[in-house]
């Protein structure tokens, strides 16, 4: 009987990241000889639920939780693929991985000489030993292009175009919400720390100035369970609190992408929000900065990318003091120094 040939990516962080290494898989899943044969894991340390939820309409991926905690009882699978003919991706660019880890990876790739292991160059001395190929990690490359350099590894050639992204369609969300197709839109203020946002008092004047501009479009406020008290906090500052649809900590992760799928265009902090409109096809203006430019959507020729370029001492690899302070928080000045009139001519463009 013919052993099944397998492909792994490990990776453990969020969604943005989550949807370029599903691209990756996909590109090598539609270049390989027999796929309908192969077996496809996304191997994460610790968010295997989040990943099942965003892999439900893709049935050939498989989420394998893999951690300190559990790793052992993982030997015997490992054991028994180990001449197989086993494919692995592990980017440090996507956060790291512990050494036990990759020499797991090495044990399932060197017995075989058809397999391939593939990482980015951390500067890790044992990584010449464990991997049959290293990438070099640039920090000004586009994340779409350094996939591209993984997916080229394995001998494969890249989808010209990113990620179409399949979701769970349902109008469960629009009717629960009472909102029309292409009759609202979205903005999301939230990213895992405020440096990447606006102060909250910009953000209720710039609420307010949507809903006298379109007052016939409906504004939808997103974001995550966490989100619930800041959100509160900004639309009961502004004008008119009851002009807007507060959906934050509301949707499952399937209700959001319909509720994004279906909205007129998306405003945005840079956040994995963005990268899931943008394998969505929806148009997002997106409230950028240059610390890691890396990770802009530059792949998705309906997004508006927004930077404040003229005060900023980014170095583009998340270092450089490019930071003003408001009422004690920090903000990245290339997003800071982002005018209001910059964000309505964005929108206008879509609008229009």
């Amino acid at each position: 009987m013919k052993s099944k040939k397998r492909f792994f990516y490990f990776y453990g962080g969020a969604i943005g990241g989550f949807l370029v290494v599903l691209y990756a898989l996909e590109c090598f899943r539609s270049c390989a000889e027999n796929s309908d044969d192969m077996e496809f894991y996304i191997v994460s340390p610790n968010r295997k639920k989040l990943y099942e939820q965003l892999t439900i309409n893709y049935p050939h991926v498989k989420i394998l939780n893999l951690n300190k905690k559990n790793i052992f009882s993982h030997i015997p699978f490992f054991l028994k693929i180990m001449f197989s003919v086993n494919y692995v991706a592990t980017p440090p660019s996507f956060g790291p991985f512990s050494l036990i880890t990759k020499i797991i990876i090495a044990s399932i790739t060197k017995l075989n000489k058809k397999s391939m292991s593939v990482c980015f160059d951390d500067g890790i001395y044992w990584n010449k030993f464990l991997f049959k190929k290293s990438i070099s990690h640039d920090y000004q490359k586009p994340i779409f292009e350094k996939m591209h350099d993984v997916i080229r590894a394995f001998g494969c050639n890249p989808k010209s175009d990113f990620l179409k992204y399949k979701y769970v369609e349902s109008d469960h969300v629009l009717n629960s919400f009472k909102l029309r197709k292409g009759k609202y839109i979205i903005v999301h203020m939230f990213a895992s720390a405020w440096v990447r946002s606006f102060p909250k008092k910009r953000w209720a004047n710039l609420l307010d100035d949507l809903v006298e501009r379109y007052s016939d479009i409906k504004i939808v406020i997103t974001g995550s369970p966490s989100d619930k008290t800041d959100a509160s906090e900004i639309i009961n500052s502004c004008r008119k609190p009851s002009s807007y649809v507060n959906t934050v900590g509301e949707t499952d992760l399937q209700g959001f992408c319909n509720l994004v799928k279906k909205s007129l265009l998306c405003i945005s902090v840079d956040t994995g929000n963005v990268h899931l409109a943008s394998v969505l096809e929806v148009p997002v203006v997106v409230i950028g900065n240059c610390s890691n430019p890396s990770w802009l959507p530059s792949y998705n020729k309906n997004a508006v990318i927004l930077t404040a370029t003229e005060r900023c001492v980014c170095k583009g690899d998340k270092t450089g003091n490019c930071f003003v302070f408001e009422d004690g928080q920090k903000y990245y000045r290339c997003l800071y120094d982002i005018k209001d009139t910059q964000i309505f001519s964005a929108i206008e463009k879509i609008v229009a």
